[in-house]
């Protein structure tokens, strides 16, 4: 290998040189090799731009939780984001391992925070990123079953057919698997032992360390040195790993490295001169002196090792890597997008059809209160509770006009106390949007409530009110109404 430094190549010289190795394939077998040539191994640096907490995040939190005693992870997760945590990489991945030993001590406690901070995450953003987008289109490129999304599909097409199909990762989180489903793509998905095999159609994505839906996590020292599965007869995902190196190159992109059992996959791969024949490529942002200091000696000590894209973030390594396998940034992309597109379209559509019901409901509620139909309205309030639920999700104008809708049902049915508490949360939310008029109807409806109730006081209050908005709107009806139940006031 020779790169632009000694020890370095960006994703553009690696591609040409992996050209460069599959025409000298091609030149003695008469056709390029049928792949994949490279796997993937991604760490939680992959994760980053998705909101996943690294470690250090996760350090502070453990930190912060044993300092108090007690704590609900969410709320620590938010105190300690941001917080600087001193320490090289090893320092601060040895403070980690020590801290899930002391604090969390079980792995149903450990598996509980992995979660925690992986639901954490989910409920700031969307489980999905450029990088994450951009590996699974090369991914469904080089799987056979699956569609190569590329717009120039003459442009290294046999790259892209034969680049990689297959990704493991350290991480805990859903990002990857989400990417696939979010694209309406299909990818087989490993989490712990089986003796399944790995699917050779479709994309795949192994679990090294276990994923947080189950206790099986990789989380202590001893955990992440231990080899293989518990039961020797069933093969870990260790064991694909190392069967997958045996055949392919390997790209690592968000993995700082560590004593652990993947590092020694690694290092046992690469002192094997029939694995990784395509060699093993780096990614280390912001530079090499962010790696494990076992993983710089790594590279540095083999010359079929070499750092990839030095100084790039994950997102930046991902797009180099789709242009120059003729992917493209756009091409991906929009796949995504339009398969986000059509999501909404339909989701609209559902919501536009519940809330079609939830204005029927209103209409029919106006209905029976100028005809006074007590028993129907008794039996259009049953519907409520399935309806007041889209009225609200519809916006603070639809929840606003249910409301009143509601308060009208109550009134009518001689439900004072309850009328009057939805008559209020109409008013509030009609004053909050500025409609006049609106708000004049929940406070007549107010006022009668309070008339009826024995509050002489607040009834002509509310209906002074009332009329006030009315004239100020020119609603002529609304006037004469609020006229007439003030007359009952004063016969």
């Amino acid at each position: 290998m020779a790169g632009s430094d000694e020890n370095a190549m960006t994703v553009a010289e690696m591609v040409q040189w992996t050209i460069r190795q599959c025409n000298s394939t091609k030149a003695n077998t008469g056709r390029y090799p049928a792949g994949p040539l490279y796997t993937f191994l991604i760490g939680a640096g992959f994760s980053a731009s998705a909101g996943v907490p690294g470690t250090a995040h996760l350090v502070a939190t453990l930190e912060e939780f044993d300092r108090k005693g007690a704590g609900d992870w969410a709320k620590l997760l938010d105190e300690t984001a941001g917080r600087t945590v001193a320490g090289s990489v090893e320092q601060i991945g040895e403070r980690y391992f020590a801290l899930m030993d002391k604090v969390l001590q079980g792995p149903v406690a450990r598996q509980a925070f992995i979660t925690a901070a992986v639901q954490w995450a989910a409920r700031k953003q969307v489980q999905i990123s450029m990088e994450s987008v951009l590996l699974a289109s090369i991914l469904l490129a080089g799987a056979p079953a699956t569609e190569d999304l590329s717009t120039n599909p003459g442009e290294r097409a046999w790259l892209r057919g034969a680049f990689a199909k297959r990704a493991y990762t350290t991480n805990f989180d859903e990002v990857i698997p989400t990417t696939f489903y979010l694209g309406n793509q299909p990818v087989d998905v490993l989490d712990g032992p089986s003796q399944r095999p790995m699917s050779e159609s479709f994309p795949s994505l192994v679990y090294l360390h276990g994923r947080h839906l189950h206790y099986d996590l990789r989380n202590t020292r001893e955990e992440v040195s231990r080899a293989g599965a518990p039961n020797p007869e069933i093969p870990g995902p260790f064991a694909h790993f190392r069967e997958a190196l045996r055949h392919t190159g390997l790209i690592v992109i968000g993995y700082a490295g560590a004593e652990d059992r993947v590092m020694r996959c690694i290092e046992t791969a690469l002192s094997d001169p029939s694995s990784l024949l395509l060699g093993l490529w780096w990614c280390a942002f912001p530079g090499a002196e962010a790696l494990h200091q076992r993983a710089r000696a790594l590279v540095g000590s083999s010359d079929r090792a070499r750092y990839l894209e030095p100084g790039s973030k994950a997102d930046a390594a991902m797009e180099a890597l789709s242009d120059e396998v003729g992917l493209g940034w756009y091409a991906a992309m929009s796949a995504w997008h339009q398969h986000a597109d059509r999501t909404q379209k339909l989701m609209k559509k559902w919501l536009a059809a519940q809330q079609v019901e939830a204005l029927e409901f209103m209409s029919e509620a106006s209905r029976l209160r100028a005809r006074f139909r007590g028993a129907e309205a008794r039996a259009l309030l049953a519907r409520r509770v399935k309806v007041q639920p889209v009225a609200e999700a519809g916006g603070p104008s639809l929840a606003a006009d249910f409301l009143y809708g509601v308060a009208e049902l109550l009134a009518l049915t001689d439900q004072r106390g309850p009328a009057g508490v939805a008559y209020d949360r109409a008013l509030a939310l009609h004053r909050k949007l500025g409609d006049r008029r609106s708000a004049a109807y929940d406070l007549a409806g107010l006022g009668s409530v309070h008339l009826l109730s024995g509050r002489p006081d607040k009834a002509e209050a509310a209906l002074n009110e009332a009329q006030g908005l009315h004239s100020g709107v020119g609603d002529k009806p609304g006037v004469a109404l609020d006229l007439s139940r003030l007359g009952d006031l004063h016969p």
